[in-house]
């Protein structure tokens, strides 16, 4: 019942732009909205095998204290997130009815972000 769920993709990876995630045709057998509104199914609630894509997020984080004097101390600090600037693709439309079914439209995460903090402890 959960199985082949994913669409076939046209390139050597994933691009939302030309491919779909989720196959329509594994989800509507043909049945009418009305009646998927309207009766009740055999099928779980949730597919255990229904993922969104990968995620992967790298975050670095650098620090040095650095005394001044005997009680000053200069506190440098770097930190960088999403360090190898990947791009993690939102969750695809799970909706049957709506028009961009299975598609990806969104960006799951924020591009890299660096930091820095200068900090002076007397």
């Amino acid at each position: 019942m959960y199985d082949d769920w994913r669409a076939p993709i046209k390139g050597e990876k994933f691009d939302p732009n030309v491919d779909v995630w989720l196959d329509i045709n594994k989800f509507n057998q043909g049945i009418s909205t009305d009646t998927l509104n309207n009766v009740w199914g055999n099928a779980t609630r949730n597919n255990p095998r229904l993922r969104s894509p990968w995620n992967l997020s790298e975050s670095v984080g650098l620090g040095k204290y650095i005394s001044v004097k005997e009680r000053v101390k200069l506190e440098l600090r770097m930190e960088a997130f999403n360090v190898l600037n990947r791009v993690r693709w939102g969750g695809p439309q799970s909706n049957v009815s709506a028009a961009n079914f299975g598609k990806v439209t969104t960006q799951g995460n924020t591009p890299r972000r660096m930091q820095a903090a200068f900090r002076l402890v007397f």
